[in-house]
């Protein structure tokens, strides 16, 4: 399904066909079906977060390339270097041919979503959320991606965030909360707006507000601290006003500064 365009006739056909499988499979009482359900998805998320991760990996040294070009009597002599002329036929290989399958970084991402959520419905929602967690590179690259593409991200990781929320306690565990929030956060202040309309709605940005506070509250304290003060640096620096954890922010100062008065 990666590989196959979503303007192509069999596209739908091929995802209908997956849905109908895991499905089947989870109605079955043998415990085999549903655990096959779970290794299937979980390795498909993996996959298709790193062919994510690489599309856009590509797209950014594409468009750093076009905007750094220097002389080009530098550039002539740079390019006669064996090493870089061989680097360039291997980025520029591997670009051609994510291009030609179809591929874009907004399909995969809807895809990604899509697994998530086929996770989640079997129990595993935990695997997608530990490995979101650690894609920091993700993280970083969807930050300088179109708006539509960050859309996209975004909406993974708001779903996500909600699923780790849900979790029972000792499920998931504190540095990878952590690790999910301070990854995350920086896209959360900046990707909100949307390309055409706001990618959510006021009553789910509210939400996921309050789902940040709860998953804060979780945290050890020297964690808080550092989530918080990244939310406030980006949050300073983002043209929106979401999310705004400034209550928050203000009672956690309020209660850091009794602690240090009892001390």
């Amino acid at each position: 399904m990666n590989e196959m365009p979503v303007s192509s006739r069999k596209y739908d056909m091929i995802r209908g066909l997956a849905e109908k499988i895991v499905e089947e499979n989870a109605k079955e009482n043998c415990w085999i079906f549903p655990d096959i359900n779970r290794r299937v998805l979980s390795a498909s998320f993996s996959h298709t977060l790193l062919l994510l991760q690489e599309r856009m990996h590509i797209q950014d040294i594409e468009e750093k390339r076009g905007t750094c070009e220097g002389s080009r009597e530098v550039n002539q002599i740079i390019q006669k270097i064996p090493i870089i002329r061989s680097i360039r036929n291997c980025l520029a290989t591997k670009s051609e041919g994510v291009a030609e399958s179809g591929v874009s970084a907004e399909k995969l991402a809807k895809e990604l979503l899509w697994l998530a959520e086929r996770l989640a419905a079997c129990g595993a929602a935990d695997e997608a959320v530990s490995r979101w967690s650690k894609a920091s590179t993700l993280a970083r690259l969807a930050l300088e991606g179109d708006l539509r593409l960050q859309a996209s991200i975004l909406n993974v990781t708001v779903f996500l965030l909600r699923k780790m929320r849900e979790m029972e306690e000792g499920v998931m565990d504190e540095a990878s909360m952590a690790k999910m929030l301070v990854g995350w956060m920086p896209l959360l202040c900046h990707a909100s707006n949307g390309l055409d309309s706001p990618v959510l709605t006021s009553s789910q940005k509210r939400e996921i507000e309050g789902v940040l506070e709860v998953l804060m509250e979780k945290l050890l304290d020297r964690d808080r601290e550092a989530v918080l003060s990244l939310w406030l640096s980006q949050y300073a620096r983002s043209s929106s006003d979401w999310p705004n954890l400034q209550a928050y922010y203000t009672h956690w100062c309020a209660v850091s500064r009794k602690l240090t008065t009892i001390d």
